[in-house]
């Protein structure tokens, strides 16, 4: 997965882009792609109103359903810089509708401090004409954003989510659906000596669900994720970045009938990385990374008769990227190839990816 990131300049980039659309899909395995898309929309029809369209998906560990377009009303009619806005999305099953609203002060995307808040599902229960199924609590979601340049070189991000535990009762079936999750993401950057970047970014989420029926299943997932860099550009066409990461995943499954799914699952990773980036033309460069990090992976199951399963290795690859851009750099097409060091004769590839960002 880190080796289809984009890299630093394009992530910076990609921080002031109010108008714009990027996508990333890269082979984690044989049968399964990690997925990064996001679009944001800007228009304002006057100096007092702002129309904003937003989607974002971010897949990796799971199959998840696509998310709705999330539409956006701002309002900021004083001098001074606070903004009001009016959230919403659309389905065409009324019951999956979205509801909220949101204040700001500062205008963003820098300088800002924001926050949010949305009821899901909002119309379900009144709308639900398809079975007998209810919310007994609707989900809720809180978010707190901020970004903040505390001098020319300290710049601070920093964004927080916590939904309320949601309760469905699914009656045909005599079954009764919780879950309820938080996210959180720090960063820290210091821009020193003008083309020097020292950055750290944490990030974790946590969902929890359960599913009661004539049994009680259960599961939690953890992913807690932190990465340390150092950047350097050289004559505008070279960037440089070495650093190390540290990624944490559980899963935790509970069902006592079937043993075979009841477990704590892991699979952590330290990794070191370093990448060479180089514009040679106006419209293309090329970019080279090596990933070495020591992995592992175990699954211990709670039923003593089952056995646990353990393993560790180092894993080393070399990804290749060819870019091909625009000449103000604002649209950049990158195709991604990796070779797997630990086997390279008999087994070279190591999965390959597809990246196009797009400032508008």
């Amino acid at each position: 997965m880190k080796a289809y990131d984009f890299r630093w300049s394009l992530q910076q980039q990609w921080h002031d882009t109010e108008n714009g659309f990027r996508i990333s899909g890269g082979s984690i395995g044989p049968d399964r792609l990690a997925i990064e898309s996001e679009i944001r929309l800007k228009h304002s029809l006057s100096n007092d109103v702002d129309v904003r369209v937003q989607l974002k998906e971010e897949t990796f560990y799971d199959k998840k359903p696509l998310p709705h377009p999330l539409l956006e009303i701002a309002l900021h009619p004083w001098l001074i810089p606070i903004e009001l806005s009016v959230l919403g999305t659309a389905a065409y099953d009324k019951r999956q509708a979205d509801l909220g609203a949101a204040i700001s002060f500062g205008l963003r995307p820098q300088n800002y401090f924001r926050v949010i808040w949305l009821e899901q599902d909002y119309f379900y229960n009144s709308k639900n004409v398809f079975d007998e199924s209810r919310y007994t609590q609707r989900p809720r979601v809180f978010q707190i954003h901020s970004d903040y340049w505390f001098n020319t070189q300290l710049h601070g991000q920093f964004s927080w989510q916590q939904s309320r535990p949601l309760t469905l009762l699914l009656t045909e079936e005599k079954q009764k659906f919780q879950q309820k999750s938080k996210q959180l993401h720090l960063g820290l950057s210091y821009h020193y000596q003008q083309n020097n970047i020292f950055a750290i970014a944490y990030h974790n989420f946590e969902i929890d669900k359960s599913l009661e029926e004539n049994e009680h299943q259960q599961q939690t997932i953890t992913f807690n994720s932190l990465d340390i860099h150092w950047t350097r550009f050289f004559y505008f066409s070279y960037e440089v970045t070495v650093g190390s990461q540290l990624d944490i995943f559980s899963n935790q499954l509970r069902n006592i009938t079937f043993p075979d799914q009841h477990f704590d699952d892991s699979f952590s990773t330290w990794q070191l990385y370093s990448t060479l980036y180089h514009s040679y033309s106006s419209h293309a460069a090329w970019d080279i990374g090596l990933y070495m990090g020591r992995v592992k992976k175990e699954k211990n199951y709670l039923q003593k008769d089952i056995s646990d399963t353990q393993k560790n290795a180092t894993e080393t690859k070399l990804r290749t990227s060819w870019e091909y851009h625009s000449v103000n750099h604002n649209s950049s097409l990158i195709f991604h190839f990796s070779f797997n060091l630990d086997d390279l004769a008999n087994d070279p590839g190591d999965g390959g990816g597809i990246s196009f960002q797009m400032k508008i």
